[in-house]
């Protein structure tokens, strides 16, 4: 593929609102090397891309719940984060799932129309350097945030829609943590 047949869509306006800046930096440094190399970056915007985390959670919490239902004595054993996801998955609604359904395929629409005039999507991974799995505390921009409702805030994006994914390394924080980008493109 000659690389000035490559465009790239990336959604500043909705996504990049709170991230780390070394986060930002790895991305920005990205897709200069896309761009030195003949590619096309092309603004873009998600309506309502930051409620993907949401719905996510609306719909994998209740199905897990469903899944280790028949273990729910072992669940201590769980990651904590397992064990939250487990126990809201529990309390949902069917109404919330439903309603986060029709997210998914609005939002399934929305990357078919944008990546019908990009090849593909480019997000950060996580918007600050990835927690580990035990951990219940991320920072963001120096600041303390719950790990189980920011870690896959930019992933659920391909995990609800079934828009295959990839990242790539894209630097390290301030604390020597790696950070990466997301490419997101169209099925098959």
């Amino acid at each position: 593929v000659d690389p000035a047949d490559i465009t790239l869509a990336v959604p500043r306006s909705t996504i990049f609102q709170d991230c780390d800046e070394a986060v930002l930096g790895g991305l920005e440094d990205f897709l200069f090397t896309f761009e030195s190399i003949g590619a096309s970056i092309v603004p873009q915007h998600i309506p309502h891309a930051e409620l993907s985390a949401e719905a996510a959670t609306q719909i994998v919490a209740p199905e897990a719940a469903l899944i280790h239902r028949e273990n729910v004595r072992n669940w201590h054993d769980y990651s904590s984060f397992t064990q939250n996801r487990l126990i809201r998955g529990l309390a949902s609604r069917t109404v919330d799932y439903l309603r986060a359904q029709q997210f998914t395929a609005d939002l399934q629409n929305n990357l078919y129309d944008i990546l019908s005039e990009a090849d593909a999507l480019v997000i950060p991974t996580v918007p600050a350097a990835a927690p580990t799995v035990r951990d219940e505390i991320m920072y963001i921009k120096s600041q303390p945030v719950s790990a189980f409702s920011h870690q896959s805030r930019f992933t659920a994006i391909s995990n609800i829609t079934g828009f295959p994914a990839i990242s790539f390394p894209t630097g390290l924080d301030q604390s020597g943590c790696p950070i990466s980008t997301m490419l997101i493109g169209l099925p098959h």
